[in-house]
């Protein structure tokens, strides 16, 4: 029951890093940990909230843009040029969002605080736990979508380039390719605002 009922207190809000809400969740743990017999220590660290907020709907843009590109690019010097931004960005992205780059990020600044409860100088075990509530703010569906629709994407430019031999401006596809990315790209933006909106 006492399980419960702190589950039911932890679980009442959402807890994003940093808010005011992780922070009474905070207050409690530590209140029933001192109770506990516990010695509780905060630690507090700054992180990028870049990754966790922006690089999955930023990724979805980006990858059928540089799809797109690629199909398009030919010998254009400036369709190049573009393929080569959207690769860096693609990088930028994936560094800012992986191991230490959510710790060094320069984007999207944000405070924590770790909470530490240690019983005797000594512990031999040690027990993680998040504070901060994890979701997933976009539905499945929309997930689901995106996935089909990067799928026809696929299945487009497959098309374009096995066609029986027919140039790539003969197939009647070739015209609805570039919708695609666009509608990945659309569906990647709604992503990033419920992202932000939820949390």
């Amino acid at each position: 029951m006492a399980a419960s009922a702190h589950l039911a207190r932890l679980g009442a809000v959402s807890r994003a890093t940093g808010s005011h809400e992780i922070a009474e969740a905070r207050a409690y743990c530590a209140e029933i940990l001192n109770g506990l017999g516990f010695g509780v220590r905060e630690h507090p660290f700054e992180f990028s909230a870049f990754g966790g907020r922006w690089a999955a709907p930023l990724a979805g843009l980006l990858i059928p843009t540089l799809a797109t590109l690629l199909l398009f690019a030919g010998r254009s010097r400036v369709v190049w040029l573009g393929i080569g931004v959207v690769m860096a960005l693609l990088v930028l992205v994936g560094r800012w969002s992986s191991g230490g780059g959510v710790v060094r990020a320069p984007v999207l600044r944000r405070r924590g605080v770790n909470l530490e409860a240690t019983r005797g100088d000594s512990p031999r075990v040690w027990l993680i736990a998040h504070l901060d509530s994890k979701w997933q703010p976009v539905s499945m569906i929309m997930r689901v979508g995106g996935v089909l629709t990067l799928a026809v994407e696929i299945l487009s430019d497959l098309q374009l380039f096995g066609g029986g031999g027919s140039t790539p401006t003969q197939t009647p596809i070739f015209y609805l390719a570039p919708l695609w990315p666009i509608a990945c790209g659309i569906a990647a933006i709604v992503a990033g605002a419920m992202n932000v909106t939820v949390r």
